[in-house]
């Protein structure tokens, strides 16, 4: 699957954001890494650089948000079966409802978390990383762009059954 991207000297790993970005960071030999990262910012120039490109920095920081979802959901969860925790809640829905809409906030969480590493692992670009699935059989995930989109749609999948939860 590792292809020579037309725009890049480097190889493009069929990876659609891995060859933009690629191709913006084609004039290596001219600046440093943070002097390309700042250029790219627009008005944004004043903000601290941290890792190796700005799609992985925010990347990292939805990687956190998403660990941060499913781990509050799941104590709360947690406290559904053991009050002792957190203590009381005050939720209007009966104890099956109420399990199930955060067994379902849980399971959100986790495939955004795990979706949300997949995108880092696309930004990710020095050097650019393979992706995680390659063949025939994988086609719908062979680049980890369509492994964190799907992982994103699956997690967003569970709402449904969520919001009738409340009805």
């Amino acid at each position: 699957l590792q292809q020579k991207s037309p725009l890049s000297t480097k190889p493009a790993y069929g990876s659609i954001m891995r060859h933009t970005v690629a191709y913006a960071m084609d004039d290596v030999h001219s600046r440093t890494r943070t002097e390309r990262i700042v250029a790219r910012r627009g008005v944004f120039h004043w903000l601290p650089v941290a890792y190796s490109n700005d799609l992985v920095h925010g990347a990292w920081w939805y990687v956190l948000a998403s660990l941060v979802l499913t781990i509050a959901s799941a104590m709360v969860l947690i406290n559904a079966y053991h009050r002792r925790y957190l203590g009381e809640d005050d939720s209007t829905l009966d104890t099956f409802r109420y399990r199930a809409a955060w067994v379902l906030m849980t399971i959100s969480g986790f495939l955004f978390t795990l979706g949300s590493f997949a995108f880092v692992r696309a930004t990710h670009d020095d050097p650019p990383l393979p992706p995680l699935f390659t063949g025939p059989r994988w086609y719908h995930v062979q680049s980890d762009e369509l492994l964190g989109a799907w992982l994103f749609f699956w997690g967003t999948v569970p709402v449904v059954p969520y919001t009738l939860l409340y009805l």
